[in-house]
């Protein structure tokens, strides 16, 4: 819904959007809901050490409020685990993913 009212696409109906292009408006999809989502699941456990011990348990809560759930494992060649990864690197998804290891181990 973000990319429709911010940038008038409708991906159910495009077919010509390149895949940086698309990376590139994700990238710029500031003030909205989607972007507030991606930006607090990007926060990193070591990025808090600055706030009091009630702020960082709030916004931990969002954090799991907002967390990714775990999809059963699949079985990926060499090549498309490299390519998940990268894709992971660009939305910063790898950060998530320590993130949520260390918001684990401090409940």
């Amino acid at each position: 819904m973000s990319f429709i009212v911010k940038f008038g696409i409708n991906f159910n109906k495009t077919t010509d959007l390149y895949f940086f292009e698309f990376i590139s408006l994700m990238n710029d999809l500031h003030k909205t809901s989607f972007r507030n989502v991606v930006d607090l699941r990007m926060i990193k456990t070591k990025d808090l050490k600055n706030y009091s011990k009630e702020q960082k348990a709030k916004i931990l809560k969002q954090k799991q409020k907002f967390v990714i759930k775990q999809v059963l494992e699949k079985k990926y060649t060499n090549d498309q685990k490299q390519a998940i990864d990268y894709f992971d690197n660009l939305v910063g998804m790898n950060e998530e993913k320590q993130c949520q290891k260390k918001t684990d181990k401090l409940e």
